[in-house]
């Protein structure tokens, strides 16, 4: 008899041993068989502790592990050796390719490589930022492990074809609305779950034929044939002979339906090709490569896209996108000519150039109302938009300047550049750090024009520029439209990357050093200051570079001084500045070498499918943390380094090139620890024409004590219908009290979260906010949520940012013809029995994930004329129950009720209950009698 000792860790709670005290973890609990004793352990996410709520959730979890352990267990003794299940490793939701160089990141990376148009007699390919969109697009689907579909588990054959041919769709239609971003998006999908087609099914096993995604559609096989063989500890891990194309089922502790295969893992393999050690992983990858070129082809060639060239060229590449937030209320008068004489001059100066961007932004703002972000497709219509701007209202201050920002960037795309236009302090300054946040996730910079007397130096702006790579332009009142744009139409190319951003308390003069390196083509230095003294920029050879000199611009105003030079000299170039305040600095450059992005991230996914994805917000002060950065170009830096405001180093840290968790070998990984204080992330070393290079992200960064995450994958909400948002709040410092605050952009919050809350050292706690989209609000509107934790200093502030959509109205799943199949269990043979609930559907047609939330019986578990076992029941927090064919032969039979919870992903939801009978005999039913006892119980 094996005596069974239960034990959970959870990081400073004490071990506790003949019961189980588990907060919800973050893999299954693996089972250890050792001496005769079987050993559960459990981790916890971190920060988390035990509580009530969190024992009561977990506990089925390790039970289950358990469950199936000790079966495992008593097999393993009997065989006479130790044995070992983890059920990480054969009950986790879908892992597919590695989130690497050997699976979704190399992959993707060698199909974008290959595919290419020719237009109008030019081959073009996909430019290195748009191919990282892409990427990024691909990884972002494991975020919704739970939907077999996207993955082609379970034998999801025709729906998977279904969602990858209406991606195929969705790519075609947004690159010819206009909206590259979301068809390099749609397209990212498309791949993620063609590559898992390879990864999860017998393609290569049988050398089938590769599916012509993105017109085919695939029919799965019935759910009575058989597929694969195995053994009783390893059932489904063997494809039969000459059996149909197939994919493996996600069904946890390894137990696939009757005569189904697994996907498998490690220790409990199935017919999965995740792992490049799988004899078939190469041939797999191979063939998800032929057909992501042959989709990708596809939609290039398409008779829609080829009579588009503008929309080919939006999905193969990245252009700037013009964006301006306008101040509209009445002391803008004498500003309002001006913005709009400039904001055509820089429309109109790129238009036909590689410059020319595919869409334009427009947000106008003032007290007490905002506008929404109005995208426009055509400049003229754009030019019209902002001239038709008419300042009304009175002409006090401050305005709501951070809403409008807000409200722009959600309806910025990644990579872009708003201007913000205003005479005004900042009313809502307190939402600068939402506004921030968002801006840093989608790599948006926000440079402010501040003209006019109603308080022109407000810090605010400043802050905001620095936390985005931006500038502040402090002009007068009445600028002209040419002086405006002659300051913006350099920061508006599409090829313009950051060299340089400082920050400056002057009280005297300043001499900022800039290398320059023979990539760069075009050198932009711009200064904003509160109280402008002399500014200069000296060459190389130590002449100063004056207005008269053969490409060089250079423009003046009140408070500010931008110096343009074409074809730069290499070499050491220096800014020469006098002054007192607040001073920003800024060297960009128009050059194809460059860091395109640095980012603290963390480890997600499962074993065999983990990845690198970045954190939300400021990284955690005094922690080791994973950092991975993207640099496009000839650069091969010898070093990175975190420096501050100033520009002056502060320590110096290595990442390498070809590291096995960065998604493919043109990024750089490394483990790091945020420096304190402020700090700017920089890279430096020498090109391969010899010259020194320096290149910076945009954006200042400060490590903070506090982390702000989203506690689901939630990226749609349905019209009129009010969905809770779950958001989690970590102190990893001293026991601080935080206020919290939420923000959207478009008014759909009902209320902001309790505040404020008190948290002791690691300790976190879990929030949530209602969201309410009114029932005509348009399908796809998009729209932004914020959450802010503040303990008064910005090294105790985080927040994180979520983008959303809204869905139609949506209903709830129908489960009044619900049932359990089977429903009844005749075969009395004391072993697991797998039942499946059907009969769910939905008014919509919406995908139903069915969850199983608990398991009972109207018998005891142990008893006379039963098999006496310790457990009756798997599968509670699974859509795959079993119950034990087993029944008291002293009553009338046994009746199982199976309780589930149904969900359509869209905020629809019902529950309700199955039952299974397990009668007596075959001439009799079972009949249900009141109560009931926990099936999964041991």
């Amino acid at each position: 008899m094996v005596k069974i000792r239960w034990i959970c860790q959870l990081g400073s709670v004490s071990r506790m041993s003949h019961r189980v005290l588990c907060a919800p973890f973050a893999t299954p609990a693996p089972c250890t068989l050792s001496g005769g004793r079987l050993r559960v352990n459990a981790k916890t996410p971190s920060g988390s502790g035990p509580n009530a709520a969190s024992v009561a959730n977990a506990f089925h979890w390790v039970r289950m592990a358990c469950a199936i352990c000790v079966d495992h267990a008593r097999l393993a003794v009997l065989a006479g050796f130790a044995f070992t299940l983890s059920a990480v490793l054969c009950g986790s939701p879908a892992w597919s390719f590695s989130l690497n160089d050997t699976g979704h990141g190399g992959i993707t990376r060698d199909a974008l490589n290959v595919a290419s148009v020719v237009v109008d007699g030019q081959t073009l390919k996909f430019t290195d930022r748009a191919k990282e969109e892409v990427k990024d697009a691909n990884f972002d689907v494991d975020w919704h492990q739970f939907s077999p579909s996207f993955h082609f588990d379970n034998e999801n054959l025709g729906t998977g074809t279904a969602r990858i041919n209406a991606l195929k769709e969705d790519v075609i239609a947004q690159a010819k609305g206009g909206n590259g971003n979301a068809a390099r998006k749609a397209l990212g999908g498309a791949l993620h779950t063609i590559q898992d087609f390879f990864a999860h099914s017998n393609q290569a096993d049988g050398s089938l034929a590769v599916p012509n995604f993105g017109v085919d559609v695939l029919t799965p096989l019935p759910t009575t044939m058989a597929t694969c063989t195995g053994t009783f500890l390893n059932p489904g891990s063997v494809l039969l002979t000459g059996a149909g194309l197939t994919s493996g089922y996600f069904i946890p502790f390894c137990q696939p339906p009757g005569g189904k295969c697994k996907h498998g893992a490690a220790i409990c393999p199935g017919i999965a090709k995740d792992a490049d050690t799988h004899p078939f992983h190469n041939v797999a990858y191979g063939s998800a490569v032929t057909a992501s070129v042959r989709f990708i082809q596809s939609i290039l060639t398409d008779s829609r896209m080829s009579s588009d060239p503008k929309a080919i060229k939006r999905l193969l590449d990245i252009r700037p996108q013009i964006g301006a937030a306008i101040d509209d209320t009445g002391s803008m008068g004498p500003v309002i000519g001006g913005v709009a004489a400039g904001v055509a001059n820089i429309v109109n100066s790129v238009q036909g150039t590689p410059d020319e961007p595919d869409k334009y932004l427009l947000v106008r703002f003032g007290d007490p109302s905002v506008g929404q972000g109005m995208v426009f497709n055509s400049s003229a219509s754009f030019i019209s938009a902002v001239q038709s701007i008419v300042p009304n209202g009175g002409g006090d201050c401050p305005e709501l300047s951070m809403s409008g920002a807000y409200n722009a960037v959600v309806a910025a795309e990644y990579d872009s550049r708003i201007f913000i236009y205003t005479d005004a302090s900042s009313k809502d300054a307190g939402q600068l750090g939402a506004v921030a946040n968002l801006a840093t996730q989608k790599r948006v910079q926000l440079t402010t024009m501040l003209s006019g007397s109603c308080s022109p130096y407000d810090p605010t702006y400043f802050e905001l520029a620095r936390r985005t790579g931006g500038q502040v332009f402090i002009t007068t009142r009445y600028e002209t439209g040419a002086t405006l744009a002659n300051l913006i139409r350099p920061l508006v190319r599409n090829d313009v990357h950051l060299l340089f951003q400082g920050n400056l308390q002057l009280a005297g003069n300043a001499v900022v050093p800039i290398p320059v390196d023979d990539s760069v083509q075009q050198a932009i230095f711009s200064i904003g200051m509160i109280t402008k003294g002399a500014i200069a920029v000296r060459r190389p050879n130590g002449t100063l570079v004056q207005p008269a000199d053969a490409g060089v611009t250079i423009t003046d105003t009140v408070g500010a001084r931008t110096v343009t030079v074409n074809a730069p000299t290499p070499g050491s170039w220096a800014i020469e500045i006098a002054g007192t305040g607040t001073t920003l600095v800024t060297a960009t450059a128009a050059t194809p070498a460059y860091l395109h992005k640095f980012e603290f991230a963390k480890m997600a996914g499962r074993p065999e499918h983990e990845g690198l994805f970045p954190i939300d917000g400021f990284p955690i002060a005094g922690k080791l943390q994973a950092v991975r950065a993207v640099i496009f170009g000839s650069l091969s830096p010898s070093e990175f380094s975190f420096r501050r405001p100033d520009g002056t180093v502060i320590s110096r840290f290595s990442m390498s090139r070809n590291n096995p968790l960065a998604a493919n070998n043109e990024e750089f990984v490394g483990e790091v620890t945020p420096p304190d204080g402020p700090f700017f992330v920089y890279i430096s070393g020498t090109t391969p024409g010899g010259q020194p290079f320096l290149r910076a992200v945009a954006g200042q960064s400060v490590a903070s004590s506090v982390e702000v995450r989203f506690a689901s994958d939630l990226v749609s909400v349905p019209a009129g219908r009010t969905t809770a948002v779950a958001f989690s709040v970590t102190n990893h410092g001293a026991a601080t009290s935080y206020v919290l605050s939420a923000v959207d952009s478009r008014g759909f919050l009902l209320g902001g979260p309790a505040s404020p809350v008190s948290l002791g050292p690691d300790e976190t706690r879990t929030l949530t906010v209602n969201l309410a989209p009114p029932l005509a609000t348009a399908p796809g509107t998009e729209f932004a949520l914020t959450f802010t934790a503040s303990g008064g200093t910005d090294a105790s502030t985080n927040a994180s940012s979520l983008l959303l959509t809204v869905d139609p109205a949506n209903r709830d799943p129908v489960c009044s013809a619900a049932a359990a199949s089977p429903n009844i269990i005749r075969k009395v043979n004391h072993k697991m029995t797998p039942v499946s609930i059907v009969g769910v559907t939905d008014a919509d047609n919406d995908p139903v994930q069915i969850t199983v939330v608990a398991i009972s019986q109207d018998e005891p578990l142990t008893g006379d004329g039963s098999g006496n076992t310790s457990f009756d029941a798997l599968g509670v927090g699974t859509n795959a129950p079993q119950v034990r064919a087993e029944r008291s032969g002293q009553g009338d039979g046994r009746v199982y009720r199976i309780a589930f919870h149904a969900k359509d992903g869209k905020g629809g939801q019902y529950s309700g209950s199955v039952r299974v009978e397990v009668p007596h005999d075959n001439r009799a039913s079972a009949r249900e009698t009141a109560g009931g006892v926990n099936s999964a119980v041991f």
